[in-house]
């Protein structure tokens, strides 16, 4: 209540009364920006959630970060006003009632944005409300009265009225170059200017000021838009606090109109088997002001031909209904993308094709076991290699190593063109994965050998883990787990890391032996927002870890797991070695010191004080000049 209270100094309250407050979510995107593509469906599904109308509105300025995009190009000069007014330094940047969202070296970053940040933004006190009267229009000249009510008296400096025209912009194709075709409450253009006008300086409780604003809207604003509403808010221009905010009605749109809403495949868009029956369905929103009573949803699979599917009922406008369409045979494994379009809102022609048409990616993981070893070095065919988005809407990707820089210089393992890449430097939170053909696993050692490079941005914990699933990926179990500067294969670096050669890559083998026949191995990377981790060439095959040629097959044995206070390792050292061990806890983080043992040839054992650890799972991971073995324990 503080902050309702002081207002930076500038508002003598007379009465403890407070008008219930609309919170202001101020998002920096652009259509050119990758890590907005990344993190704007949870920040979408997060402003959603049910209960969140009433206390948050949405305001997004489509910014020039990092490069202009045509919806930008729209309207420069208030984009820019704003951005100079908060000094955005990055995108996806956010400001809730014109604090910084998040703190820390990522402050302002949306994924930063939680559920009780929300609360606590409209929880904040205000004495006063704003109401956005029923817009008069004629022609694309308007007029509206925005009133404004003090619950209390108060005397205001600095403060000022700003009303901005928002619009909701769905396209056929992306209008920029990071995949996005949706964007929510766009700022089209405000009034009088950014600047926004003076609110009056005295107040009295109960005292109500009747502004008008007029304007015109501009024509790139689609007589037929999705959504379109006028938004006032008033800002404290000395410390950026907004006091309130408040919008309109929706300006009046076509009376017959559909747009697609969406459509998902098998409720996860995740499939095993070699060929299926896709079960998809399709979202549609009746757009128009009439009741929506027939449509036709026409979809298709990757390339091939639309089918039709014929649609009835009763949507009233503004109201969505999920359509279960005819299955759709997909009979080529890997990453497949669903379309559908929808038209012919009661039979007649769509006035706005624009938001007619959507898509999804699906992914096939196939069902047939290959034989071992399956191998690849990701410059053919890797097609049944395949990326899943896990957490963070984001999947490894395969790429050409030396397009990632404006000088070309980065490359894959040993000069090699192309790579797989999970961009932690552009993810702030979440997982991904990239899943390896299922392969036939007969009895005896089994290895997973690949190379990696990475380097962390500061300090951060990102993490890489060998990971396998018997239930389609619905879970994972690890098996190996690297993180921070134990998965580091370069110094940090904030650029935008790429390896350039060799020594930049390490190798790593880990034992899967104990991966049970039929399940998925994986590759999942846990986003710490640090720098870019890649792998290259890899092998899923019979035979040792590389670290067997120290350790003899199958004598590195733990004991008790799981343990209490003393854990006992066991080792037949084929040739006297230097080795290390060192223990990560399961968010890939060191647990205590590193311990180097000079061992002889023969049987070994050492024990390691396990007494301080807090309950959980662990690994001990014991490196030699060979490799790096490791097994999983638990403490109780």
């Amino acid at each position: 209540m503080k902050k309702g209270l002081l207002l930076g100094g500038l508002l003598a309250l007379s009465a403890a009364v407070y008008a219930q407050k609309l919170a202001l979510y101020e998002e920096f995107s652009g259509e050119n920006c990758g890590p907005c593509a990344a993190s704007n469906p949870g920040l979408n599904a997060l402003l959603a959630a049910p209960g969140n109308d009433t206390k948050v509105i949405l305001l997004k300025y489509q910014s020039p970060i990092p490069s202009a995009g045509p919806i930008y190009g729209e309207n420069t000069t208030d984009v820019q006003n704003r951005m100079q007014y908060y000094s955005v330094p990055f995108a996806p940047y956010a400001r809730l009632n014109g604090t910084v969202v998040g703190t820390g070296q990522n402050a302002g970053h949306i994924a930063l944005t939680t559920q009780a940040m929300l609360d606590a933004a409209a929880a904040e006190a205000t004495n006063f409300s704003i109401n956005v009267g029923t817009p008069s229009i004629t022609g694309d000249n308007f007029s509206v009265d925005v009133t404004i009510t003090a619950t209390a008296a108060a005397t205001l400096s600095g403060v000022k009225l700003r009303f901005a025209l928002l619009e909701d912009l769905e396209f056929a194709t992306p209008p920029g170059t990071n995949g996005e075709t949706e964007f929510h409450h766009v700022m089209r253009k405000m009034y009088p200017s950014a600047d926004g006008q003076d609110a009056p300086a005295s107040w009295t409780a109960g005292q109500s000021q009747v502004i008008t604003i007029t304007g015109t809207i501009p024509s790139y604003v689609a007589d037929e838009a999705i959504d379109k509403f006028f938004l006032a808010w008033l800002q404290d221009d000395n410390s950026k606090a907004v006091l309130q905010a408040a919008k309109s009605a929706s300006l009046p749109g076509p009376a017959v109109a559909i747009a697609s809403g969406g459509i998902s495949v098998n409720g996860d868009n995740v499939v095993c088997a070699d060929a299926n029956n896709f079960n998809t369905t399709a979202t549609i929103k009746n757009m128009g002001t009439q009741t929506l009573t027939s449509a036709t949803i026409f979809y298709k699979a990757g390339n091939g031909a639309y089918q039709a599917h014929n649609w009835s009922g009763s949507l009233a406008s503004g109201a969505s209904t999920n359509v279960a369409l005819p299955a759709i045979n997909v009979t080529t494994p890997g990453t497949i993308t669903i379309t559908d379009s929808v038209a012919l809102p009661n039979g007649q022609p769509d006035v706005s094709a624009i938001n007619n048409v959507t898509s999804t990616v699906a992914y096939m993981l196939p069902a047939t076991a290959v034989p071992l070893p399956a191998s690849t070095d990701y410059e053919g065919n890797s097609d049944t290699w395949i990326g899943l988005p896990g957490t963070s809407g984001a999947p490894f990707f395969t790429v050409q190593v030396n397009t990632l820089l404006q000088s070309g210089a980065g490359s894959g393992y040993d000069g090699s063109a192309n790579a797989i890449i999970f961009p932690f430097y552009s993810v702030p939170q979440g997982t991904g994965l990239h899943v390896l053909p299922i392969a036939e696993m007969p009895a005896g050692p089994k290895a997973l050998d690949f190379y990696v490079a990475y380097t962390q941005y500061q300090n951060e914990n990102d993490q890489l883990e060998v990971v396998y699933s018997s239930d389609c990926g619905a879970t994972w179990t690890p098996v190996w787990n690297k993180g921070g500067a134990n998965l580091k294969t370069g110094n940090a670096q904030t650029a935008f890391f790429v390896p350039n050669n060799n020594s930049q890559w390490r190798m790593e083998s880990v034992d899967v032996s104990n991966v049970p026949e039929g399940a998925r191995i994986a590759f999942r990377a846990i986003s710490d927002y640090g720098n870019n981790v890649f792998i290259d060439n890899v092998e899923l095959r019979s035979g040792p870890t590389g670290v067997e040629e120290v350790i003899a097959e199958g004598s590195f044995n733990i004991y008790p797991n799981p343990v209490d206070d003393k854990l006992n390792v066991n080792l037949d050292i084929v040739k006297g070695s230097k080795v290390s061990m060192s223990i990560i806890n399961i968010l890939g983080q060191q647990v205590g010191e590193t311990v180097e043992h000079s061992f002889n040839a023969g049987q070994n054992s050492t024990t390691i004080n396990t007494a301080t650890f807090t309950p959980g799972v662990y690994f001990l991971n014991i490196s030699t000049e060979e490799g790096t073995v490791q097994q999983k324990f638990v403490k109780k």
